[in-house]
């Protein structure tokens, strides 16, 4: 699978590399070879927040496919719905976008990850 990152142009060029890298190009080689420690964050699901995990939404010969459904826990009867989905996710160490759900869990919606 190919590597690919966005790039965004300043006015000014391109972003400065980070220090201890020549350029752009030394920091994709460096990933593409795993010497980059990925970012592996934990997210605990907040105290107001019910989550339910890993619910089969459909099955197929040979994969079941799940979705996360995060809710506040004083939900009302006509809550609205916010549905977040990752493109190739399962291809990624950071697939964990929880704090985007939680977040608007708490703010009244009923929210699925998928």
């Amino acid at each position: 699978m190919p590597f690919a990152v966005k790039i965004i142009i300043y006015e000014s060029g391109l972003p400065k590399p980070p220090t201890g890298y020549w350029n752009m190009a030394t920091i994709k080689i460096v990933y593409m070879l795993g010497m980059i420690d990925k970012i592996k964050m934990k997210f605990p699901v907040p105290d107001d927040v019910v989550a339910i995990k890993d619910v089969v939404y459909m099955k197929d010969d040979s994969v079941d496919l799940h979705l996360d459904i995060y809710y506040p826990k004083n939900i009302k009867k006509n809550n609205r719905f916010f549905c977040l989905f990752i493109g190739e996710a399962y291809l990624m160490v950071i697939s964990d976008y929880l704090s985007y759900t939680c977040n608007f869990a708490q703010k009244g919606y009923v929210t699925a990850s998928v």
